[in-house]
């Protein structure tokens, strides 16, 4: 399976999609006047400036989150399985440059993701209840079949977007890092069941399977409840932890800083189990990794964003391009140096596995432990969102 995801990675993932992904970012950042960089400022101060301060006389608020509900959303919506395992994997497949890259990515991200949010949000529907629902598909119709009087051309590129949204479903990688990172935090290499010998990873890939369906089969409403509680608390914690890391290794920081700059523009010769990696295969993975961890560009963020109460489509996007800021230049970052700190990431391993040995350097078992339950949490959040979709 790893194998086979490492294949489907380089298809999906290839030169093409990135130079799209590049194209269209420019595109829009041109466009807009490089909106992400000379209004960044006023970005954060209408979207988690809100937290500490009252927008009065600016529209009604009646709906509008709490500050904790807010703080919990914002974090809670941008931490995951990208940041930990993507990252990880991204940094042991092309090195420490692979970070500048994701950085250097998600910038065009920010302004990708407030487009598609800002068209999902405008482009969206009621329905008889008087719900907001939308996402690509309804802005393709509306903004390509009917205002640009596309005809039916609109569905060329609904129907590639469709594939490629419920191709998620059913190829995801989600349940087999959760499975690595838990039996690898509790020591479950091989497990006897009746004499025969299993691989932990698969017995703790069954239960976490069966532990998704009893979440989601509808009957257990308040153990889902417990979960979206846990979720925000859960990605504080990772935060913290990722604080931490840094703080134990802060001698080695500017070492880290160094090696991210340099490798990112001379590829990163080979040290230990690590293969080394050129420039080119550099720029893909980071970039790749950061478009998994943000979403920007990926067409789900309208879907969510679309049922949101906002007073003006801009304004949701606002949200969209504030987070990928948080995603990926702090938490996924937080992920990469705590990688690279640790020194793990020359020794062949990679995604959760890694993850999880960068955190047990620093922490210990505990590291580990505490590690293995984000993942969890993470996992189960992770398909309820992938349902919500």
């Amino acid at each position: 399976m790893i194998e086979f995801l490492g294949w489907l990675d380089g298809i999906l993932w290839g030169l093409p999609l990135i130079v799209l992904m590049i194209a269209t970012g420019l595109y829009f950042t041109v466009r807009s006047g490089f909106f992400q960089f000379r209004y960044f400022g006023w970005i954060l101060n209408r979207t988690i400036g809100r937290i500490f301060h009252s927008d009065s006389g600016a529209h009604d608020e009646k709906g509008m989150l709490t500050s904790f509900e807010a703080i919990s959303t914002a974090i809670g919506g941008t931490v995951g399985f990208g940041n930990i395992a993507g990252v990880a994997t991204a940094v042991a497949a092309g090195g420490p440059g692979a970070i500048l890259w994701m950085w250097l990515c998600s910038l065009l991200g920010m302004i990708l993701k407030q487009v598609e949010v800002t068209l999902g949000c405008y482009y969206r529907h009621t329905n008889e209840k008087g719900d907001f629902y939308g996402g690509p598909t309804y802005y393709m119709e509306c903004g390509l079949g009917e205002e640009r009087h596309w005809g039916k051309l609109w569905l060329v590129p609904a129907v590639i977007f469709g594939i490629g949204i419920f191709s998620t479903f059913f190829v995801t990688s989600s349940t087999l890092t959760a499975a690595q990172v838990v039996s690898g935090a509790f020591h479950l290499d091989m497990i006897n069941l009746g004499g025969f010998q299993i691989e932990g990873v698969i017995i703790m890939g069954v239960l976490l399977c069966i532990l998704t369906y009893m979440v989601t089969a509808g009957g257990t409403r308040k153990i889902a409840s417990l979960f979206s509680k846990l979720v925000p608390f859960m990605s504080i914690l990772y935060i913290l932890m990722g604080i931490g890391m840094i703080l134990v290794n802060i001698r080695l920081v500017p070492a880290a800083f160094i090696s991210i700059f340099t490798n990112a523009f001379n590829g990163t010769a080979a040290i230990g189990g690590f293969a080394g990696c050129t420039v080119s295969q550099m720029i893909r993975v980071g970039m790749a990794r950061s478009v998994y961890s943000n979403e920007a560009g990926w067409g789900t963020s309208p879907m969510i964003h679309s049922s949101a109460k906002t007073p003006h489509p801009v304004e949701q996007g606002l949200w969209g391009s504030f987070e990928v800021f948080f995603d990926t230049i702090i938490i996924c970052s937080i992920t990469g140096f705590s990688v690279i700190l640790s020194g793990n990431w020359v020794d062949g391993t990679n995604g959760g596995t890694l993850a999880l040995s960068s955190f047990a350097s620093g922490f210990g078992t505990v590291g580990s432990i505490l590690l293995a339950f984000i993942m969890i949490i993470f996992h189960r959040h992770h398909l309820r969102r992938m349902a919500h979709l």
